[in-house]
């Protein structure tokens, strides 16, 4: 940031400065910037964004509604990590000052896998080369006293209900389910058990 241009504070900006630089956009703060300063920069043709942003979401709104603007990038520094989810579409992950992972949150978005884990009773084999024969990556965890945890990726063409018709099919019972959504910070809590060392492609 010491490499960028001053152009003064908030309540005495340099007009001068900010037309010679030119800018695509420029953000103002209704309650922090004099409203002669927007209207003498509009007057220059200059674009300018006035903005008032009240509460949390009206603040992820804003950011939203300048990402859509062509050209323009928002960096965001922030723990809050349901936030980032929805504002950002790329996401890095720090630890000890390193980077610890990059998230493409857009690539995540369009798969955004769906997570079951089961606990079943009477599990067979017929059972689970069912629940393969749906397009499932399966675990299976069987504990030598007849249940057993399955832990799945269902596909996003699969229902839900079809566990259960495969279980009724094979004389399964289904004690338990979870189930979840890959998120933002399942990424962060992995790259939080990486033992050092920058990692990608999440």
């Amino acid at each position: 940031m010491a490499s960028k241009p001053k152009v003064g504070g908030q309540k005495d900006p340099d007009l001068g400065k900010i037309r010679a630089l030119a800018p695509d956009l420029v953000v103002a703060n209704i309650e922090e910037n004099p409203r002669d300063a927007v209207e003498q920069l509009r007057a220059g043709g200059i674009p300018v964004w006035v903005t008032f942003p009240r509460t949390v979401l009206d603040a992820i709104r804003l950011i939203r509604e300048i990402r859509e603007v062509e050209g323009m990038y928002v960096l965001i520094s922030s723990h809050l990590l349901r936030d980032v989810e929805e504002t950002c579409e790329e996401v890095l992950i720090l630890k000890d000052g390193r980077i610890a992972a990059h998230a493409d949150l857009e690539a995540e978005r369009r798969s955004n896998r769906r997570f079951v884990e089961l606990e079943t009773v009477g599990t067979s084999r017929s059972f689970t080369g069912a629940v393969q024969g749906l397009g499932c990556e399966c675990a299976f965890y069987p504990n030598g006293q007849g249940v057993e945890r399955i832990k799945l990726v269902l596909p996003e063409s699969i229902e839900m209900r079809e566990l259960f018709r495969l279980a009724a099919q094979h004389d399964v019972e289904i004690r338990s389910m979870n189930y979840r959504r890959d998120s933002l910070e399942d990424i962060f809590l992995a790259a939080m058990k990486e033992p050092g060392g920058a990692r990608g492609g999440v």
